[in-house]
């Protein structure tokens, strides 16, 4: 999926993490206690940044700021085509030919 069209949720005290679709529609994030869109996980911050610099910001806030194990987030961020393209070519999952940021 997009970026644009994604959501990220997690739960601090479970360790888990998902990406699903924005906007949910069938309501399978209204479990989880935290949540945000990838293109929006901080508005005002995130203004005028490219996609996948969001998206790695959201990477960052999910492992350091909430401590969830990097290599879930890392699983669930394949869900989303721009991160795919976006890492290293040589990190499991990747679709990036050169993997340049």
């Amino acid at each position: 999926m997009k970026s644009t069209e994604a959501m990220i949720v997690w739960n601090n005290q479970t360790g888990e993490v998902n990406v699903g679709p924005w906007p949910d529609k069938t309501g399978w994030s209204n479990h989880w206690p935290r949540k945000f869109r990838t293109s929006y996980g901080d508005a005002e911050f995130a203004e005028g940044l490219p996609d996948l610099h969001k998206m790695l910001r959201d990477f960052h806030w999910c492992v350091l700021e909430s401590g969830i194990d990097p290599m879930k987030v890392h699983c669930e961020f394949l869900k989303i085509d721009e991160y795919r393209l976006g890492i290293q070519a040589s990190v499991p999952g990747s679709e990036s030919p050169g993997g340049k940021l």
